[in-house]
């Protein structure tokens, strides 16, 4: 355990292991309320049985008061890039012990681990979005809540009548690696890839996003698969449940909801397969689906984009743990040679002036600490020396404003718009902006 990260008195750090499940389980149903009993919890899978998690305990009776865990991503999607990224979850603080520091300790803890291991990012998806500002996490995606009625138009798309789609319940024993499979082969695709497309990369994610609890379901049958294949070949799925079919007669017959709790595909046919079924489920009347990413193809091939009630919330947050590492791993959408004067309360080591240089969508991204020098003003009649950089900063930001435009889908004009970040000119301003914009929209189709 990091040493330099303190508790307040009476409190201590534990690393948890499955030892410590039924303790974890009950301060989870504090921080979360569920209807889940304490037994139904146990046969969830959590992040915590197989992968990094922290607690923490009281002195006086070893009771676990407080918690927080974290994925690995070896390869979490940048744009044009991959890099090493911690995804923080499970954040749990028990309400008896709130209001005494021990979130703060936590999140140094979380992001000392990171530097540690050689994380350049931590990413997360918020239960409570106030929280993570402050911590240095900027709020860098946005997903959608789509409400659509049966029978959406949608635009024909070439291909999609040679996609097959199967309905099937969904084994997870069968199905859960060609899930894995398709979701992999959609993020896979080079400059086109998607930024923060986070892969479910190890068995307990896997798990986890297959279960389903029926005290959880909320009236909705079990967890059903549509199957997209061409030429035999997985290229697509959707993961889906509908109402009760009794329980939601209206006055002019069956009125369930469908709700989409994934839909992936490889290729726009594939898409264009898979919804045309899932707005067309007999004894069905509207379709939900969420989180859909802004760009998802459904937007463009909807005849009607008005017919869809559509909510925008935040989604992914990011949060640079090494900057110049960070800077370095992802591409940018035009040349760049920028000097950013970066603010980092929590990690010092980020603080300070970098340049970064690269080109247009290239891997070759350079990225250094601008140095000062010191400067005789002799000249200006005085034995006086003043400490400057080699050129002024063309951004001021903090470390916040930073991850929200990291994943290419907030602008950094927006943001200077709003007074959050500080340029040198208009010109360099909107140069940077270019740059770290991305074509793709960033997203996930899943929560973590």
């Amino acid at each position: 355990m990091d040493t330099t990260i303190t508790l307040p008195e009476g409190y201590s750090f534990v690393d948890l292991d499955d030892g410590a499940k039924s303790d974890m389980v009950e301060l989870l149903r504090w921080s979360f309320p569920t209807a889940l009993s304490h037994e139904g919890m146990l046969a969830v899978p959590m992040a915590p049985e197989a992968e990094r998690s922290v607690g923490v305990r009281t002195c006086e009776d070893g009771r676990l008061v407080a918690m927080h865990a974290s994925h690995p991503w070896e390869r979490f999607p940048l744009p044009g890039a991959t890099g090493q990224a911690a995804g923080l979850t499970e954040v749990a603080v028990h309400p008896e012990h709130r209001r005494r520091g021990l979130l703060n300790a936590m999140m140094r803890l979380h992001l000392s681990r990171c530097v540690k291991r050689g994380e350049v990012l931590s990413i997360l998806t918020a239960t409570e979005p106030t929280i993570y500002g402050r911590y240095g996490y900027g709020h860098a995606a946005d997903s959608l809540a789509l409400k659509l009625s049966r029978g959406a138009g949608l635009r024909s798309i070439e291909g999609s009548e040679a996609v097959k789609v199967r309905v099937l319940q969904l084994d997870r024993a069968r199905h859960t690696s060609v899930i894995n499979a398709v979701h992999q082969a959609a993020g896979a695709q080079g400059l086109l890839a998607r930024p923060g497309w986070a892969g479910r990369t190890t068995e307990v994610l896997q798990a986890a996003e297959l279960y389903e609890h029926h005290p959880l379901r909320g009236g909705r049958e079990e967890l059903r698969l549509m199957l997209a294949e061409r030429d035999g070949e997985a290229v697509g799925y959707a993961l889906f449940q509908r109402n009760a079919v009794w329980e939601n007669w209206g006055d002019g017959g069956p009125a369930s909801t469908v709700t989409v709790k994934e839909c992936v595909a490889i290729d726009g046919a594939a898409a264009h397969a898979l919804w045309s079924r899932l707005l067309d489920l007999d004894l069905t009347s509207k379709i939900e689906a969420w989180p859909v990413p802004v760009d998802d193809p459904l937007i463009g091939m909807l005849l009607n984009v008005t017919a869809a009630l559509a909510l925008c919330e935040e989604f992914l947050w990011v949060r640079l743990v090494d900057v110049p590492a960070a800077l370095a791993a992802r591409q940018y959408s035009s040349d760049i040679d920028v000097i950013l004067e970066i603010r980092d309360a929590l990690l010092p080591a980020n603080q300070g002036q970098w340049r970064v240089r690269a080109r247009a969508f290239s891997a070759e991204v350079s990225v250094e600490a601008v140095k000062s020098v010191e400067v005789s003003s002799a000249d200006a009649g005085t034995n006086d020396a003043r400490s400057t950089s080699e050129r002024p900063a063309d951004l001021s930001l903090d470390i916040r404003e930073l991850g929200a435009a990291y994943l290419g889908g907030t602008s950094l004009a927006a943001l200077a718009k709003a007074g959050l970040v500080q340029a040198r000119s208009d010109e360099a301003l909107l140069r940077t902006a270019a740059a770290f914009l991305w074509p793709i929209a960033p997203g996930c189709t899943w929560l973590f």
